[in-house]
């Protein structure tokens, strides 16, 4: 499967600003920062991430006739505008856009992503709502699936501030519930010459792993080592 993420605004259109303890934020700057740090958690994934060019406005080539969408799914990243507020000790929350003739998997898709980054930020979950959407018309016209994720309010300092100390869990909770509605598991790094060895290891309960992750390919810690050898003795 490919997941194509696709930052909001750009080629000059910053989107929503704002200034948030003497430090300015652009909507463009920050939906590209997003976008990638979710490609690297979605990295963990059998998966393959097409990010569309982050010097280009997709809704502007939309427009212009030069959309290029490229993947089994499209996930656009943006970030929510309330005409500013400074802080009034209450959180916005987090919401996802539909278009009006996205597909059903764009539904479940949708209310996944939009519980995963509230629970991740401590933020109101706003839910999924009904909205035209040009990137999303079209990719509904090419029986694409398709979210517009509005992560938090930029604008709102109690959203924003918030999202700014958890930038990282953000990207995690959005790769985690992209794979999870899209049925998508975590990569199997095990060499196919210690397939059975790996798994004769796990069945004996020598390896636990992390989650769904073994990380077979990496370094041994003593620690780790000190684990095993206990796990074998009788």
């Amino acid at each position: 499967m490919t997941i194509q993420l696709i930052a909001g605004h750009g080629a000059g259109d910053c989107g929503a600003t704002a200034k948030h303890n003497g430090v300015s934020y652009r909507e463009d700057v920050e939906a590209r920062t997003l976008v990638g740090k979710i490609a690297l958690a979605l990295a963990d994934y059998d998966v393959t991430v097409n990010i569309y060019p982050t010097e280009r406005d997709a809704y502007r080539d939309k427009r212009f006739g030069d959309l290029a969408l490229a993947g089994d799914f499209v996930c656009e990243v943006h970030f929510n505008a309330c005409a500013y507020d400074a802080g009034d000790g209450k959180n916005k929350g987090t919401e996802v856009l539909l278009s009006p003739n996205a597909l059903p998997k764009s539904q479940s898709v949708a209310k996944a992503l939009s519980a995963a980054v509230a629970l991740a930020l401590g933020i109101p979950d706003r839910g999924v709502k009904t909205q035209s959407l040009a990137v999303q018309r079209a990719a509904g016209e090419r029986s694409i699936p398709a979210v517009l994720l509005e992560v938090c309010f930029l604008d709102d300092a109690d959203d924003f501030l918030r999202y700014d100390l958890h930038r990282d869990e953000t990207a995690k909770a959005v790769a985690q519930a992209l794979a999870t509605a899209l049925g998508v598991r975590k990569k199997s790094s095990c060499s196919p010459w210690a397939e059975a060895d790996c798994r004769w290891a796990v069945e004996k309960g020598l390896f636990r792993g992390d989650g769904d992750s073994f990380r077979w390919n990496a370094a041994v810690t003593r620690e780790e080592l000190a684990a095993v050898l206990h796990r074998l003795d009788p």
